[in-house]
């Protein structure tokens, strides 16, 4: 069942992706992707506000630019 009530979005304003463990990396993004889920299924009227949307996905993609990043520095140390 779908709830119609959700929480506020995840708190990373201002959070610096490059100064995060890769663990905290990692919680983070499951955070935020587990909140916009949840987001996504909300019925219209109850959802959050698109910008509000936009806002944790955007704070997401820098968390995964960020990722990425990391796994292609680990790529090229490794002779891959």
């Amino acid at each position: 069942m779908i709830s119609d009530v959700i929480s506020e979005p995840p708190a990373f304003d201002g959070v610096e992706p490059r100064m995060l463990s890769a663990r905290e990396l990692r919680e983070a993004l499951e955070t935020l992707f587990d909140w916009l889920g949840a987001a996504e299924q909300m019925p219209e009227g109850r959802a959050p506000g698109d910008a509000t949307v936009q806002q944790v996905r955007d704070t997401a993609n820098a968390m995964l630019a960020e990722r990425r990043l990391r796994q292609s520095d680990e790529t090229a140390r490794k002779g891959g």
